[in-house]
């Protein structure tokens, strides 16, 4: 009795040692669909299992093979459990994927000496016709909403031009919901006179305070650049190519082209590069060299997706205007980038707070990286 339970005890140590030497130790920047392999077991029952948090693991239905195949949507971690007989159960080692957060362009911008940042990958929206309303990014860059609904009062409306602040956050102002459309002065009085879109008034940053259903569906996620940070993306970056941006018509839409920090001039001739004051004939890029060869290394675009007054739509498809979270510390404006067929204009300009305009959110870089 005794040899015999000693030559179970022995089986399972040469069993167990033989799982921790085939396991691996996996960190994966997810995708795409992945493989997980835990190695060509001959005895026992295996059993893969996920965690959040790498302390309390569940079971995953019909993962019971060597290979676990899967597509991954959030940063989590993998292990197998090994049933042998008589042993006591065991465990490989830990397999932690790593799911980069949904949403941004994969190309990294300095907005100071110190500081990057990942666009998102499309122009804020507000679907107000949900029956649930909820914000999106735009599915491509160079979709944006133009006429319609939005130039109206309608809460339920789409919208992707907005006034200042209007995140949903009630900041004190008398307006402050992305469908207020009121053209007056006198629209924005109350305790934004004069503050910027930070500290405790950060909430009223449209990319702090809500939730964005395809990047990452989580509020304080995303934020809005300042108007320093655009003026240094836009004139002031050191990149390797020498290039910041350039004017463009990108799938017969017009805009800006933002080139990140390490683009490669070999990767498309471009013209008129860094110029205020040409048109965007210049470089005229199809829907496949956009996506093949610009967003693919980390590019953005900024449609013309023009702005509101009140409820008149202008500027559609000659005029980008973006907002930044800088007040001009007055009570009537605040401070946007604005580019049309004949100029740029950066954050050095204000516009009234009760226009719409385009909103474009980012996240830092090291909430990615981290």
């Amino acid at each position: 009795m005794k040899k015999h339970l000693f030559s179970i005890l022995t089986m399972c140590l040469i069993i167990s040692a033989s799982i921790h030497a085939e396991a691996q130790i996996i960190e994966i920047m997810g995708t795409d669909t992945i493989e997980l392999q835990a190695g060509n077991y001959q005895y026992g029952e295996l059993q893969w299992q996920m965690s959040l948090d790498n302390i309390d693991y569940q079971d995953i239905e019909n993962a019971n093979g060597t290979t676990y195949r899967f597509f991954p949507t959030v940063e989590s971690y993998y292990r197998v459990k090994i049933d042998v007989g008589g042993c006591p159960t065991d465990y490989s080692q830990i397999c932690h994927v790593q799911v980069p957060p949904q949403g941004f362009i994969d190309g990294l911008f300095s907005t100071n000496a110190d500081n990057r940042v990942y666009f998102s990958r499309g122009n804020l929206q507000y679907i107000g016709s949900a029956a649930t309303p909820y914000w999106k990014f735009a599915e491509r860059q160079w979709d944006y909403l133009g006429d319609g609904p939005q130039a109206s009062e309608d809460q339920h409306a789409d919208r992707d031009l907005f006034g200042w602040a209007t995140s949903g956050w009630d900041n004190g102002n008398v307006y402050y919901q992305p469908w207020n459309t009121e053209n007056t002065n006198t629209a924005y009085y109350g305790p934004l006179d004069d503050s910027d879109l930070t500290g405790d008034y950060a909430n009223s940053d449209w990319g702090v305070y809500n939730p964005i259903s395809n990047g990452g569906g989580a509020a304080g996620m995303w934020r809005t650049l300042t108007a320093d940070e655009w003026e240094y993306v836009l004139d002031l970056r050191t990149t390797a190519s020498g290039i910041r941006y350039a004017k463009a018509t990108v799938n017969n839409v017009a805009g800006v082209i933002l080139l990140p920090d390490d683009w490669d001039s070999g990767n498309y001739t471009l013209t008129n590069t860094n110029e205020e004051d040409c048109d965007y004939s210049g470089n005229l890029i199809s829907a496949s060299d956009w996506m093949d060869v610009f967003e693919a290394n980390g590019a953005v675009f900024l449609p013309t997706a023009g702005m509101r007054y009140g409820t008149m739509l202008t500027s559609i498809a000659t005029h980008g205007v973006y907002w930044s979270v800088s007040s001009a510390h007055d009570t009537f404006t605040a401070h946007e980038i604005n580019f049309s067929p004949t100029n740029f204009k950066t954050c050095n300009w204000s516009m009234f707070k009760y226009f719409g305009c385009s909103v474009r959110l980012v996240k830092d870089a090291e909430e990615v990286d981290k």
